[in-house]
């Protein structure tokens, strides 16, 4: 662990080093530490947000699975980018922020992506005869 996010935690907590180091520390100094390499600080964060964006991505995928994907390709988007976040918002509305876009946009693909079965009959119209 870097002495700079070392420093931060005994100065928040007061406590020395006697508790978890990174349920004490804030998530600004947890961001900072991902920034400068610290990888244990990023999973920290994930951790801690992890049941707010899947929620939210939940209520705008309505599946499960769609979710899981969404929250995991949001995870690796923030983990990509976290050089640019520059603290003007939360950490949690930074990354909440890039669920909901992933979500959208994997809505939008399946809306392009329409699925026919090649078994089914076709009127000369290209519709589908039901």
């Amino acid at each position: 662990m870097t002495d700079s996010l070392q420093t931060g935690i005994a100065v928040e907590s007061g406590l020395g080093q006697s508790a978890h180091p990174l349920t004490i520390t804030s998530d600004a100094l947890l961001v900072l530490s991902a920034q400068s390499g610290e990888h244990l600080a990023y999973v920290e964060l994930c951790r801690r947000h992890r049941e707010m964006v899947f929620r939210t991505v939940l209520r705008i995928t309505h599946n499960r699975d769609d979710a899981e994907d969404v929250l995991q390709d949001s995870w690796m988007r923030a983990f990509t980018h976290i050089g640019t976040f520059d603290g003007r918002s939360a950490f949690s509305t930074w990354v909440t922020r890039i669920a909901i876009n992933s979500a959208l946009t994997m809505i939008r693909r399946r809306r392009k992506q329409r699925e026919f079965s090649l078994d089914d009959p076709i009127d000369p119209g290209n519709r589908r005869v039901t």
